[in-house]
């Protein structure tokens, strides 16, 4: 299992993307991300808000579980804190993760690279035959034109990768 969402990297290592290419993916997945602005000012203005009050409302009622389990209030109010801000933490972090990994695929999708949308898999070498994803098994999408992006091919087609 892959811990790489945690630190917000979307792009499947295999791809073998420079640099320049990384930084180009991540500029089309945040231009396909914020279509809608004000979605986007709802999720980051009131998100951390929501999850803060939560962290707050966990963190009392851990405190006074921890009390109750004859643990020293000191003890108890700081394990509660740590819990509580450890979970704030991993939601925030899966969050993110469900906003910007599709629009990551699709944005690998637009730069040539041919990952499914559902599950990431890089579909290189399959055959036209095959009208489904061997890892997940949801049906290929068509790639968009690379003529209408002004791109050239992705670098896995011109040289070999791994």
């Amino acid at each position: 299992m892959s811990w790489r969402w945690l630190i917000l990297d979307y792009i499947p290592p295999e791809l073998g993307l420079t640099s320049g290419q990384r930084k180009q993916a991540r500029r089309r997945m945040y231009r396909l991300r914020h279509r809608v602005p004000v979605v986007n000012w709802v999720l980051y203005l009131f998100g951390p808000v929501a999850g803060i009050v939560g962290c707050h409302f966990i963190y009392r009622w851990l405190a006074a579980a921890l009390v109750v389990m004859d643990l020293p209030e000191g003890w108890a109010k700081c394990s509660a804190a740590a819990l509580a801000l450890l979970g704030f933490t991993i939601g925030y972090a899966l969050l993110l993760a469900a906003l910007y990994v599709g629009p990551m695929r699709r944005a690998l999708r637009e730069m040539g690279y041919e990952v499914c949308v559902r599950c990431g898999y890089w579909l290189r070498g399959l055959g036209d035959a095959d009208d489904r994803c061997p890892e997940c098994g949801s049906k290929r999408q068509a790639m968009p034109p690379l003529a209408a992006t002004g791109e050239s091919s992705p670098a896995g087609e011109s040289e070999q990768i791994g």
